[in-house]
């Protein structure tokens, strides 16, 4: 009867059916309360649906019922890293990788959580353990370039940076941290190509039109620069972070163009 119930719940989760598949994981772990691939089924599925206390209460029951169950720490170090509480989410990394030191994913992920509290020298060495694993982790790679960025070490996050473009195509924002790392080494014809590279993958991607419509004032491109603005404020909700100080800046040059 357990497995039926595992079965059509995972059937009912394909059909994103969530609450209806949730309702047979519980009638199987209620007909079967060790039924560690439902508990297990359970929970990762609380994680999608972003309800991670009850996510976080199944993995400890399975990991009471199997000390070594290293999806149950995975689980349960994401849920506690979605809701904030990263000291949490390194602890159960941290016993997952003394299981499976390979695992190149946890390292990244423990990384993010060390990154989230600030401790940056942890998590690019834990970055750099992922990409020794799995050296085409690009979001690896760029996140260690945004560690070694917010250090002021920008030749290195330039070719993480670079290093993450080449092997995750068709994301914008490694470009724009690249460019903003161009610029502040004293490079903006480089930062205004990255700009434009973020922008052939992502047409209205604001961080770019902004960081490009900077660089082209800067340089005295006005036209350039009013045209990104412009592009910048079609695009931007109410509300955009950066809408009422594109709208001013564009109000001054159209004034003196």
């Amino acid at each position: 009867m357990s497995k039926t119930h595992y079965q059509r719940a995972k059937w009912l989760e394909e059909q994103e059916l969530f609450q209806e598949a949730i309702a047979e994981y519980t009638k199987a772990i209620t007909a079967f309360p060790e039924d560690l691939q439902s508990i297990l089924g359970r929970a990762n599925l609380y994680v999608e649906m972003g309800s991670y206390s009850e996510a976080i209460a199944d993995y400890t029951v399975a990991l009471a019922l199997t000390p070594n169950a290293t999806d149950a720490y995975a689980g349960r170090g994401e849920a506690y890293s979605s809701q904030g509480d990263h000291e949490k989410a390194i602890a159960d990394l941290t016993k997952l990788l003394k299981l499976n030191p390979t695992n190149d994913a946890a390292w990244y992920n423990r990384g993010l959580s060390f990154v989230a509290i600030g401790s940056l020298n942890e998590g690019a060495t834990d970055f750099t353990q992922a990409l020794r694993i799995n050296p085409c982790h690009g979001a690896a790679y760029n996140n260690r370039g945004l560690v070694y960025a917010a250090q002021g070490r920008h030749d290195l996050a330039i070719a993480d940076f670079t290093q993450a473009i080449s092997v995750r195509k068709g994301f914008a924002c490694s470009f724009n941290h690249r460019g903003r790392s161009f610029e502040a080494v004293g490079k903006p014809k480089q930062a205004i190509m990255d700009y434009s590279g973020a922008l052939e993958i992502a047409p209205a991607n604001s961080e770019a039109l902004f960081r490009r419509g900077l660089a082209y004032e800067a340089q005295g491109e006005t036209a350039k620069a009013i045209n990104d603005y412009q592009a910048l404020l079609r695009s931007a909700v109410a509300g955009h972070p950066y809408r009422d100080i594109v709208e001013n800046k564009l109000q001054n040059l159209l004034r003196h163009a």
